[in-house]
């Protein structure tokens, strides 16, 4: 039996090493540009199925939102407007492109909404604010006698109240954006609105509450 010397074993196990790393070398290659062409198809796959189902959309651009608030220049919905819902805004809405948009909708015949809009358009906010003055519906129009006026003469809520309500079926018809975020003028903001916290992928996140 013949004995192997020391130098020839460091060297047999040192091919070996040598042999066995560059076949992982070249098997892990191998592996990842079959990984990373499979992954490559498959985003570019998602991004056709996302754009033939959803338009425009697709998921490197998220929709635009635009803020919206229906009110009147009544002193409590001013009050609330100013110092709740304006107020969270200017801290909490982070401005970009596609969310600095903002929608007030007022009455048409009210001449202190007028001025209203006025006196905010002179106010530097950073946003984009847009005004629309909705006529009065059939149902106020002095003299208006059908069943409309009488349920709401029965449930004794204030004709801005019933007006509001009856803005919420029309009021994404004087948005041009995607996304309408409807708030009202006691609707207050407590922490930053980002694009991340808007949409999770392309869905929207909603997270609200009502402080009771």
């Amino acid at each position: 039996m013949g004995i192997i010397s020391r130098k020839k074993v460091c060297r047999a196990l040192a091919c070996g090493i040598i042999v066995w790393s560059a076949y992982m070398i070249i098997k892990e290659t191998f592996f990842l540009r079959q990984c990373g062409e499979n992954t490559r198809l498959n985003k570019q796959t998602k991004l056709q199925r996302d754009v033939q189902h959803e338009g425009t959309f697709t998921t490197h651009q998220n929709p635009a939102v635009t803020l919206l608030v229906r009110m009147t220049s009544i002193k409590k919905y001013l009050e609330r407007f100013y110092c709740i819902a304006m107020r969270s805004i200017l801290f909490f809405w982070i401005q970009t492109p596609e969310n600095s948009n903002m929608l007030i909708i007022l009455d048409e015949e009210t001449l202190q909404d007028h001025k209203f809009a006025k006196t905010l358009q002179e106010i530097d906010t950073g946003l984009n604010i847009k005004f629309y003055y909705e006529k009065l519906p059939p149902f106020l129009l002095p003299g208006a006698t059908n069943i409309t006026t009488a349920v709401i003469q029965r449930t004794g809520h204030h004709p801005a109240y019933m007006r509001q309500l009856y803005s919420s079926f029309f009021m994404d018809l004087y948005v041009e954006r995607d996304v309408v975020a409807w708030i009202d003028t006691d609707t207050g903001f407590h922490t930053p609105v980002t694009t991340e916290n808007i949409w999770n992928g392309r869905k929207l996140v909603v997270i609200g509450f009502e402080f009771v």
